[in-house]
Formats: structure tokens, C-alpha cells, sequence
């Protein structure tokens, strides 16, 4: 297992005997360019399940996934305002990290994985976010067909109380041959999603309410269309420690799992783009406008002052 860094544009983790690799941006917030897995069941095929060609692909959402209504939040009965960036909704998508330079600060290597840790400080200068929180990045790559993983680590260093949510953003395609085609369509992969609620939305994808939601047991997407939030169960007593969604490919016996930490990222939202080459399933920490509307949904986390407390969870992607 390796970690191979061009200094200030990306660092990737690597298995050469597999061929498996991990590639992140370092300039554009630690996400995600390449995934490219091993299917573990002969004959073995290498297979790059991102797709970078979408809006925000691979990138990391902090410090709250998905939007804002308007751009405007109260926090302990402060107002705050925050850039709007989708102008023709009038919210601000997908928080303030996705674009800025993150720095590689180690990294570890053994027989099983690959791994490298990341960090992006807010230092308290975005106006709308005027906190000193901590986000370390820490990105795994396993041997033996157990896929990647990416934890987050969230402290804030700042003397008052700060708010923090998280999401990932990635683009899922599933051939072999690395993308989608008249042969090989998004209508015809099959899709698992478990039992919950899903997210009622306004004209402008605000959520308004919440509706029972049986789930997808592998499902054909045929000519569905989404931009979908879920909210799944939260309990890991009742409904184990992972939510797991399951996108596969009969035609290739390829089957891909999106994992998420249930008691941490409870939320996922599923969006297929107009040219259906990919589709994004998305796992969240908090539902959509999760800032502003703290009614219908948990507010976001409160992280304490001083490294007092922190946000800790994971996601990750294998091939079963």
C-alpha cells in the first residue's frame, strides 16, 4: 500500500498490487477526483465508480451539506448571512469548504491500508461563519476488496459555540469499461434504499415536511428522476451500525455499496443529472436547510467551545 503526493494538487492512495487507487484534490477541498475499485469475485475487474463531469463531484460539504434557505440562519439568537450561490433558488449550496486549498498534515501505510489525513481550519473570517472550527479529512484505502472509507473529525477551537454539519457528494457510474452508454444506461442499474421518511420539497427544494417512505429494494431505475432526501433510522439498535445503499449492474454482476454511519449520517439524498450518465447518492449528517429550519429537522451539531467536544463519523464505498 502507498501514498503518492503532488505537492499542493492532489495526494493518492494506492495498492499496486491490485491496481485500486483513491485520488484527492488538495485545492478543492479534499474531495474525491477517482475511486477505482476491484470487483472482489472473479474474473476481477478494476472499476472507477466516480464520475467527475457533474456539479460539485467528489467534493466535501462543510459546514452543512445541501442548502440555505435565502442564506440566512439564527444561531444562539445571532443572524447570520452566508453567500448565495444558487442564485435562481436563492440559497447557498453545499457550505463554504468545496473550493478552498486543504493541506495533507500525515499519513500512514501497512499491509492493510493506505491513509492520509487532511485538514481545513475556518479561521473565523467568513462572515456568515465566523467560527474557528477544525475539520481533519482522513481518508483510508483498504487491501483485500474492503473498498475506501473517509472519516471526519470536526473540533472548534473558537470561544463560543459554533454550529457544523457534513456531507459527501460523489457521482456514482457502474461499467466497466468506466461509463455509461447506450448499452450500459442508468435506467437499467437496479437501486437499494431502505425503509424511512423522505423529504417533501418546495419549487425551490426546500424541504417542508416529511413523508413515510417503504424504500427501494433493488429497484430499476428506468426513467425515475431524483433530487430526493431521505431520512433514515438514526437508531443503531434497531437498525445496525451502517446504512447501505446498493447500486448495481446485472448486466456486468457488478454491485456497488455507498455506507454511511447510521448515529452520524442519518440523512442521504439521491439526484440524477438530465443526462443520466451518473447519479449521486449522497450521505448527509443533517437534512437540507438543516441551518435555518430547526422545526421540522435536528438542528445541526453543536460543537462546544475550546476542543470541548467534537464531530466524529465516517462513509465509504467498496464493490461486493
Amino acid at each position: 500500500m502507498e501514498v503518492h503526493e503532488d505537492e499542493g494538487v492532489s495526494v493518492s492512495l494506492l495498492n499496486p498490487t491490485s491496481g485500486e487507487s483513491v485520488v484527492i484534490a488538495l485545492g478543492a477541498g479534499g474531495r474525491t477526483d477517482s475511486i477505482r475499485l476491484l470487483t472482489p469475485h472473479a474474473p476481477h475487474v478494476l472499476v472507477d465508480v466516480l464520475d467527475s463531469t457533474g456539479r460539485f463531484p467528489g467534493s466535501l460539504l462543510a459546514p452543512w451539506p445541501n442548502r440555505i434557505d435565502e442564506g440566512t440562519y439564527v444561531f444562539e439568537s445571532k443572524t447570520y448571512s452566508v453567500p448565495i450561490n444558487e442564485p435562481d433558488r436563492n440559497t447557498s449550496l453545499h457550505g463554504l469548504m468545496y473550493d478552498r486549498p486543504v493541506a495533507k498534515v500525515g499519513h500512514e501505510v501497512n499491509s492493510t491500508k493506505a491513509e492520509v489525513t487532511l485538514e481545513y481550519n475556518f479561521d473565523g473570517k467568513d462572515s456568515g461563519y465566523p467560527f474557528l472550527v477544525s475539520v481533519h479529512i482522513i481518508y483510508r484505502l483498504f487491501a483485500d476488496y474492503k473498498g475506501m472509507e473517509c472519516e471526519i473529525q470536526a473540533i472548534n477551537m473558537s470561544d463560543v459555540s459554533a454550529p457544523f454539519a457534513f456531507g459527501w457528494h460523489p457521482y456514482f457510474r457502474l461499467s466497466a469499461d468506466g461509463k455509461l452508454s447506450p448499452d450500459h444506461s442508468l435506467n437499467d442499474l437496479l437501486i437499494r434504499v431502505e425503509q424511512g421518511e423522505r423529504l417533501a420539497v418546495n419549487d425551490r427544494l426546500i424541504p417542508t415536511g416529511l413523508e413515510p417512505f417503504s424504500g427501494l429494494d433493488d429497484v430499476a431505475m428506468g426513467t425515475t428522476e431524483y433530487d430526493t432526501g431521505f431520512k433514515l433510522r438514526a437508531d443503531v439498535s434497531t437498525g445496525g451500525k451502517y446504512i447501505e445503499t446498493h447500486l448495481r449492474n446485472t448486466k456486468e454482476n457488478l454491485d456497488l455499496v455507498m455506507w454511511q454511519d447510521r448515529d452520524k449520517f442519518p440523512y442521504l439524498q439521491i439526484y440524477t443529472p438530465p443526462t443520466r450518465h451518473c447519479i449521486a447518492i449522497e450521505p448527509m449528517s443533517h437534512a437540507t436547510n438543516c441551518f435555518k429550519d430547526t422545526v421540522l429537522h435536528p438542528a445541526p451539531a453543536v460543537l462546544t467551545p475550546g476542543g470541548a467536544s467534537q464531530f466524529k463519523g465516517s462513509f465509504g464505498v467498496r464493490l461486493v
